[in-house]
């Protein structure tokens, strides 16, 4: 589950809710966020690109050209 609160940024594991990555985000526009995250998983560091698809969808693309999507819940 990740959360976006006052510019910082969290995802945690929805069973233990141990955190595997974290960082700030800032809007770049109504419809595009930029997140700088560093993955405790993996020990990196990453700028992730995510466009606004629906209030309650985002998809992102990482600097390194991976593609994925975060959803809302709730």
């Amino acid at each position: 589950m990740s959360t976006f609160q006052a510019g910082t940024f969290s995802t945690r594991t929805t069973d233990s809710n141990q955190l595997l990555a974290s960082g700030t985000y800032t809007m770049v526009s109504d419809r595009l966020v930029e997140i700088n995250l560093t993955s405790l998983v993996r020990n990196t560091q990453s700028k992730v690109n995510c466009a606004m698809v629906t209030p309650s969808q985002l998809n992102c693309t990482s600097d390194a050209g991976s593609q994925f999507s975060l959803a809302r819940r709730g």
